[in-house]
């Protein structure tokens, strides 16, 4: 994939002499292994950090939009627009994906219309849906035990005039990537004037987003997940006008009491968190430029993360098994002891980082019996190592035998 024209200039040069990643590059931190990347990535790239370093060291402007600031911000934007191949007024900054998702939810959904989740969706997407008020919501059945999509469902919906769906494009569980595009369309012959809002907080960084940017009204990620970026910052794409739905200060026509909504200064109120844009921006950049070798290593931890753990009789990996529709994220059934509350601390003592529960995907785990117990995550990330991945699942191993002698 060619690098967009500002790869190499983000945000005033940020980037003048930065080291290209390489795969060997991986940040050891006092032995521990850290496999919670579908949770946040550690560490974080260094183009994402000389560009939120280079933010902090720069001459603030007046306000929110003023001279120096806003020139950073709207570099930043166009950055984005560069790499998604659309305009910079379709590109809105929020402080994260959740506030995102809330605020597209209650921007699009009118009073006594309603929204539909998939059964893949995190809570963020769901619990925002399921506390509009005066809004119906919905669980769409997508996807089978199978991770296969199931576009009966579309059809089995009760409800006639939906005016949101909002899927998930991969999994913050297994991993799996869904066919979007797919999606679209279905629910477009059966609710022909429904908007789409994509998740693609897991998808970020890994996948080439052009795509779901071109067939979706409105898509979010965040910057502190695969793209290694900073917490703080989350990009909306809307290809509609979006309403504002919290109020303050904008920067412009401030004796006004109601903004009006004309683009993304309307909608970005408050004070931006400049220095994560930027990151964000330069990471965005930086994955852009290198997508093909970035999937390939995500795609060939996976592989063995994917062996290593079906060598575990204490462990029962789930989902699909390593090809072109999954990424580095892999949940297990344990078959001793509980995942959040017996091995997640015990590896940590074995300095291993992993998530145990529901992770945030109740409906998901629901699906599969799990709601009670929950899984046992991994996800790597850009700077884990094939040697992390074989000496973290030593551990793992270490830890299931024993919990099975231990009768846990």
């Amino acid at each position: 994939m060619s690098a967009p024209a500002r790869v190499l200039s983000v945000v005033d040069g940020a980037l003048s002499g930065w080291v290209p990643w390489h795969p060997e590059a991986g940040i050891t931190n006092d032995g521990y292994i850290y496999l919670n990347n579908a949770a946040t990535s550690h560490p974080k790239s260094a183009v994402a950090v000389r560009c939120f370093s280079d933010s902090l060291a720069r001459t603030p402007g007046g306000s929110r939009h003023g001279r120096l600031s806003a020139s950073r911000i709207e570099t930043s934007r166009e950055i984005v627009a560069d790499c998604l191949a659309i305009s910079t007024e379709h590109v809105y900054f929020t402080s994260g994906a959740t506030l995102a998702i809330n605020q597209v939810q209650r921007s699009v959904v009118r009073r006594g219309r309603a929204v539909a989740v998939d059964n893949r969706s995190h809570n963020a997407v769901w619990r925002a849906a399921a506390n509009l008020p005066e809004r119906a919501y919905l669980v769409l059945d997508l996807y089978d035990q199978t991770e296969e999509l199931d576009r009966s469902s579309l059809n089995r919906a009760p409800v006639d005039d939906i005016a949101l769906l909002c899927p998930t494009h991969a999994s913050n569980v297994t991993g799996s990537l869904y066919p979007i595009a797919a999606v679209v369309a279905a629910a477009r012959r059966r609710w022909p004037n429904i908007h789409i809002l994509l998740d693609a907080s897991q998808s970020a960084g890994l996948v080439d987003l052009r795509e779901a940017v071109r067939v979706c009204d409105y898509v979010v990620f965040p910057g502190h997940k695969h793209l290694h970026a900073l917490p703080g910052a989350a990009v909306v794409v809307s290809r509609h006008q979006l309403k504002p739905v919290i109020f303050g200060g904008t920067g412009s026509r401030g004796a006004h009491a109601s903004p009006t909504a004309t683009g993304p200064l309307d909608w970005e109120v408050g004070t931006s968190n400049e220095p994560a844009i930027c990151a964000l921006a330069g990471a965005l950049s930086d994955a852009t430029a290198h997508l093909h070798e970035y999937r390939q290593h995500d795609s060939m931890l996976l592989r063995e993360l994917w062996e290593r753990a079906q060598e575990i009789p204490e462990l029962e990996p789930l989902g699909r098994s390593p090809g072109e529709e999954r990424l580095g994220t892999l949940a297990c059934r344990v078959n001793v002891g509980q995942p959040e509350i017996d091995w997640v601390p015990l590896l940590g003592d074995y300095r291993v980082v992993v998530r145990g529960g529901l992770h945030c995907s109740p409906l998901h785990h629901r699906q599969l019996h799990l709601e009670q117990s929950g899984t046992l995550r991994f996800s790597v990330g850009r700077f884990t190592t094939a040697s992390d991945v074989s000496e973290a699942m030593a551990r793992v191993a270490s830890v299931g035998k024993a919990l099975r002698e231990l009768g846990v």
